[in-house]
């Protein structure tokens, strides 16, 4: 829904990686990154999404480490 936003923190010692716009997940599911690539985080390292109903997307914000680069 509008506004809905998510925090994910990276607590493995894996990088996780979140894919753009990727095809196999639900068109209501997928992540709008702005520079249109993948993007990873480390341990401890944050990401954060927030729902824009008007391209249907989770789009991912500026968030909480100093590592990330959007």
């Amino acid at each position: 829904s509008e506004g809905k936003s998510h925090r994910v923190i990276n607590l493995s010692t894996n990088l996780l990686t979140f894919q753009h716009q990727h095809t196999s997940s639900n068109e209501t599911n997928r992540l709008l990154i702005a520079t249109g690539l993948a993007h990873a985080i480390d341990q401890d390292e944050q990401a954060e999404f927030l729902y824009d109903p008007t391209s249907q997307r989770w789009r991912m914000t500026p968030c909480c480490t100093t590592t990330a680069a959007y």
